[in-house]
């Protein structure tokens, strides 16, 4: 764990009614008894930087816990959603060496377990403090592990992140009741969500109806039931060996059925919903099936609307329930084969996220894994063959990245009616900030990072006052935060939104506007996602509240978004720069 330097943190448990405990750090004892409930906690001050310590806690009765590893530094939240929560195994390909790294003790990560409550709860569901080791790394938020790393190195202490975040959520989630008018449309919805009958079975019958949705199409999905992830999407010759050692059911190019797509690209419009299915064949040579079963066999097919599951050679090598993650698959030794192999994709369209689209400027590539030996844009882009003889001269170096994108061949396996919605309760207002938030408020943290804005990025103006409003609650929460010069406490961090929804190639939004329209103009209409328009303006709204809010800073990063992509994986630069703004708020306090 990581404490505070140089304030008072708590410390707190359960003991017998009335009875005494003992709490010793550093040579220095500290006591306290438990009050008529056997709770008990106390304060002390873990003074330097520095550890590993030992705490030990010890009840008159005999009973003693023992914490080691214990170091005394920096200790800041984050929270937010889904780029706040955004896990580091997402993102190991794209930084491959941080996973290469020795244990570095001071730098830690606590992940707070997901949990919504409109109840105020004071325990946490579970949770642990981890080290940043290639083993802990894992599960360990991209944001959070990057900003403590440069944190550490910028303060040459021990730096301690506990996340808070859930994906999805409005800042709503974050807040509690006394933040929202009497009849505002957040206390309206706050007071059906307290009747818990309604909450739970509301839930009942909104999984009900997505099951029976999933169901209805499964069993109406003709490829499904035809076995159309092992048809090959080009004529077979016949009388060969490989016709009978892998038989391949056989369609036509030109079959009024199937139809050519090119890949990336989308199909049909905003509403349709149902299964579609892709296939590709690809000719293997026996020098790259032997290459791609020594060094293991990557299948990247982009990110694609909505969910997938994909085959090659009629086995499934992985899927991908909802439309966010990129898709990256590792095929099994022995499923491809010299001649002829067919990649097949199932594709459902729950028809509320727009139209079915494999996205443009992702990687769609067979490739062995001996390629990645650094960043993947730059590993894949570089290596990617396009030619007979660039794959023959790829072989001979000992590896094989086929391009996979162009014509494939589409069917439409059935069409339904929009998948019901589902509802996230974890979404409400005061949900988060009761269940994971309020236990932590004891906590001695010197600031807060909030990476948050993408669930209220369309009313900008609206989020002046629910910004305002949740630091000021979060500050009167956490009354052991270390007092800053002028009397506030939690140093705040407020993470601007980075580019999203515009060719990294466009002219500059906020700089050229006009030109910036035109340029989209001329371009495919889905292209423009409509979110950078609205974002632009969020971004402003952000810089100006970070500058009113006092003791707080503005990370920036807008370079390190993604024009294509939610999410965008440089959570490096996202990290270092939520980082230079805590160290600017601790040069100045």
């Amino acid at each position: 764990m990581v404490l505070q330097r140089n304030c008072d943190n708590c410390i707190l448990g359960k003991a017998d009614l009335a009875e005494g405990v003992t709490v010793a750090f550093r040579g220095v004892e500290y006591s306290a008894k438990a009050d008529e409930n056997g709770d008990w906690e106390l304060l002390f001050n873990p003074g330097n930087a520095g550890g590993p310590d030992v705490l030990v806690v010890t009840t008159e009765s005999g009973e003693k816990i023992t914490l080691t590893d214990v170091y005394t530094g920096e200790l800041w939240l984050c929270s937010g959603q889904s780029n706040m929560q955004l896990q580091m195994n997402r993102l190991r390909f794209s930084f491959p060496e941080e996973f290469k790294q020795k244990e570095n003790p001071c730098v830690r990560v606590f992940t707070v377990p997901v949990r919504g409550s409109f109840v105020q709860q004071d325990n946490l569901d579970g949770g642990a403090w981890l080290s940043a080791c290639p083993e802990n790394l894992w599960d360990m938020s991209g944001s959070s592990y990057f900003f403590a790393k440069k944190l550490h190195a910028l303060t040459g202490v021990p730096v301690g992140v506990v996340n808070a975040s859930q994906g999805g959520s409005p800042i709503s989630a974050w807040m509690n009741e006394e933040c929202f008018p009497a009849d505002s449309e957040y206390r309206k919805i706050l007071e059906k969500c307290k009747d818990s009958a309604f909450v739970e079975k509301t839930k009942a019958e909104t999984a009900e109806k997505i099951q029976k949705w999933y169901e209805d199409v499964d069993a109406r999905d003709k490829g499904t039931a035809e076995n159309w992830s092992s048809l090959s999407a080009s004529p077979r010759s016949t009388g060969t060996d490989d016709d009978e050692k892998f038989p391949v059911n056989d369609k036509t190019p030109d079959s009024s059925e199937w139809k050519p797509f090119t890949v990336p690209g989308r199909l049909g419009k905003c509403g349709d919903a149902g299964v579609f299915w892709f296939n590709k064949d690809i000719d293997l040579t026996e020098e790259e099936v032997a290459i791609l079963n020594r060094e293991k066999a990557w299948l990247w097919l982009g990110r694609i609307t909505d969910a997938d599951v994909a085959f090659v050679n009629g086995q499934k090598v992985g899927g991908v329930p909802y439309m966010y993650p990129p898709r990256r698959y590792e095929v099994p030794v022995g499923i491809l084969h010299a001649g002829k192999n067919t990649i097949s994709v199932r594709v459902t369209l729950c028809g509320g996220s727009g139209p079915l689209l494999f996205e443009e400027e992702k990687p769609y590539m067979l490739f062995s894994a001996n390629v990645l030996t650094e960043s993947w844009r730059k590993a894949l882009y570089s290596a990617v063959c396009n030619s007979e003889a660039e794959r023959k001269a790829a072989c001979a170096e000992g590896y094989v990245c086929i391009d996979l994108s162009g014509e494939w061949m589409y069917r439409v396996g059935c069409t339904a009616e929009r998948r019901p919605g589902e509802v996230f309760f974890e979404w409400a207002p005061t949900a988060l900030y009761n269940g994971m938030l309020a236990p932590l408020f004891k906590t001695a943290f010197r600031g807060a990072v909030w990476y948050q804005g993408e669930s209220n990025a369309g009313n900008p103006d609206e989020y002046k006052w629910l910004l305002t409003s949740m630091v000021e609650l979060w500050r009167s929460k956490f009354t052991n935060s270390p007092a800053l010069k002028d009397g506030n406490r939690l140093a705040f961090v407020v993470v601007e939104l980075p580019l999203c929804g515009i060719r990294a190639a466009a002219p500059d939004y906020e700089a050229d506007a006009e030109r910036c329209r035109k340029w989209l103009e001329t371009a495919d209409d889905y292209v423009f996602s409509g979110r950078e328009d609205c974002w632009s303006s969020f971004r402003r709204m952000q810089a100006e509240m970070a500058r009113k809010i006092p003791d707080a800073e503005l990370a920036s990063f807008y370079g390190a978004g993604e024009w294509n992509d939610l999410h965008p994986e440089d959570k490096k630069t996202a990290g270092f720069k939520m980082a230079e703004a805590a160290y600017k708020l601790l040069e100045n306090n």
